[in-house]
């Protein structure tokens, strides 16, 4: 374990999961609430925003792997952090339903980043007898921020509203941005 936390490979893909991948998850707690609370849509647009997420996200993960052989893994990561900051925004600026579901169709970007260039990313840059100690931590670490985003998005809940959970999420995620431009530690 001491050998994966001098893996300053490791070290910054957890970061930069944390700040794309993980705060994703915590926003996506508070979608419902704020179709029904503050757009004062009626419960059953929980479920439509909800597909509208996942099946659109099925497709995207089995062919993500295409956007990584195509682009390498610095472009796609960029393209869908480009993508969850628009969502984002959209989601800050609108009151219509269908541009919401529209904006929710993107989703399967960022989480095919989670799931295909951070998992690849981190069986390229850990040693074999290494993966699974190195799998089980990311699994933790992303528990674990997950459980900070989403108390810190509670917190921001309850004093600002779901609008600013959207806002908070675009700065974590163009930090992520800027970190994926400045890194050179993407092999392509």
């Amino acid at each position: 374990m001491k050998e994966l936390l001098h893996n300053h490979d490791y070290i910054f893909i957890l970061f930069l999961s944390f700040f794309s991948m993980m705060i994703l998850d915590s926003t996506n707690n508070y979608i419902g609430n704020h179709l029904v609370m503050t757009m004062k849509l009626e419960d059953s647009a929980i479920g439509i925003v909800t597909c509208a997420m996942v099946l659109p996200e099925i497709f995207i993960i089995m062919n993500f792997h295409k956007l990584i052989k195509k682009f390498g893994t610095r472009k796609t990561y960029l393209i869908a952090i480009v993508t969850q900051i628009i969502r984002c925004a959209i989601y800050t600026m609108t009151s219509n339903l269908y541009v919401f579901m529209l904006a929710s169709v993107v989703h399967g970007f960022m989480v095919g980043c989670g799931t295909v260039c951070i998992v690849s990313y981190i069986h390229k840059k850990v040693p074999t007898y290494m993966l699974a100690t190195a799998m089980t931590i990311y699994g933790g670490f992303t528990v674990v921020g997950y459980a900070l985003q989403s108390q810190l998005f509670g917190i921001i809940y309850q004093l600002f509203g779901s609008h600013m959970i959207f806002i908070t999420t675009i700065i974590f995620t163009v930090i992520a941005l800027f970190m994926v431009l400045k890194t050179k530690r993407f092999d392509d």
